[in-house]
């Protein structure tokens, strides 16, 4: 690798796109590149690492707000608590997700049940509406 890469060679070695790139460097999580005398974006091993960084913290669900504080917290001896109070709140996010992906689950479950005893019973396809459909129709009325 050469030591300086323009951006669509930065953006094919981090997997970012070009536009995430941009993005990035607007905001301020990655210091302005420098450029060719043709205006091209030089991105040095530096800026591929802190791309790799971003990469790899919006992967396990950081928010570019969180991602800049740990950005930050990186040159910090004492980041350990600061990191470990994200990671913690993260965390209790994922948890809470996987406990909401359960009872859609179960809620799935039991309408494909449902429709699996409709269709044996053979209802289904004389005319009655099916009763997953009924139900939805009446929980997304409103009171």
């Amino acid at each position: 690798m050469a030591e300086e890469l323009r951006i669509g060679e930065a953006a094919r070695a981090s997997g970012l796109s070009i536009d995430a790139i941009r993005f990035y460097g607007r905001i301020g999580l990655l210091r302005d590149s420098e450029r060719t005398s043709g205006g091209y974006r030089l991105f040095d091993r530096q800026q591929l690492d802190r791309l790799a960084f971003i990469s790899r913290a919006q992967a396990l669900g950081f928010s570019l707000k969180q991602i800049r504080e740990l950005v930050n917290l990186q040159h910090n001896a004492h980041a350990c608590l600061s990191v470990r109070s994200l990671l913690e709140q993260k965390l209790a996010v994922v948890r809470a997700k996987m406990n909401e992906l359960v009872a859609l689950e179960v809620e799935l479950r039991g309408a494909l049940r449902r429709c699996n005893h409709e269709l044996k019973q053979k209802r289904a396809a004389h005319g009655k509406i099916c009763p997953v459909l009924r139900e939805i129709q009446l929980r997304g009325k409103t009171p």
